[in-house]
């Protein structure tokens, strides 16, 4: 498996029911990198849609990954699924991949999609997990009560993402800026490019 030196740390920035995780599941089994996904240590946030406090994130997220501590525990390329998901947060991580002198081999991809087409898999997943009795913790039996929460947290999503960009945009981050495709491998390879490794998908 070919190294990715000049990316240790990749933050998958977007609105809920975008794809993050499936394009995160294709950077492991590609370019074998660790997956660090915040909504199953958080266990999916809170049922009303709102998500678990800013600092209770940082402090849990700095704890598996050793970020922050001058430490590392998650060594090679990791793929940090669902954090920062607000500006409190998006500060939080800044300082800690400096302190861990990170900063220029992390990449931040922010992932874009419409609303009626986040929605559109929300509904999909939605109901095949419930068919298959596989709903989240934090998702609920009653589609009624799911759906408000899925906008709740579209919500939230589109208050705090201009801000969370402008942030990591002014200290200089690397940002990946990408409107996504119904090819998850082809996305992946957009961003492979982006970074330099000139490495298809499927070809590492």
């Amino acid at each position: 498996m070919q190294q990715q030196a000049n990316v240790k740390e990749i933050f998958l920035l977007g609105g809920p029911n975008i794809g993050k995780g499936t394009r995160a599941k294709i950077f492991g089994e590609t370019y074998d990198a660790s997956i660090l996904e915040m909504s199953a240590l958080l266990d999916g946030g809170l049922p009303d849609g709102n998500f678990v406090e800013d600092d209770i994130v940082l402090k849990l997220w700095r704890k598996e990954t050793g970020l922050g501590d001058e430490r590392i525990l998650i060594p090679g390329l990791c793929v940090h699924d669902g954090i920062p998901r607000t500006e409190p947060q998006s500060a939080g991580v800044l300082e800690s991949i400096s302190v861990s002198d990170l900063f220029g081999s992390t990449v931040f991809w922010d992932m874009n999609m419409n609303d009626d087409q986040m929605a559109g898999r929300f509904w999909n997943r939605y109901w095949e997990n419930k068919a298959a009795g596989t709903l989240r913790p934090d998702e609920s039996d009653d589609p009624e009560v799911a759906e408000k929460t899925f906008k709740h947290r579209l919500s939230i999503y589109r208050d705090n993402h201009h801000g969370i960009l402008e942030s990591l945009k002014a200290s200089g981050a690397r940002v990946f800026e990408s409107h996504l495709t119904d090819d998850p491998g082809a996305d992946v390879s957009a961003f492979a490019e982006f970074v330099g490794w000139g490495v298809p998908v499927g070809s590492v």
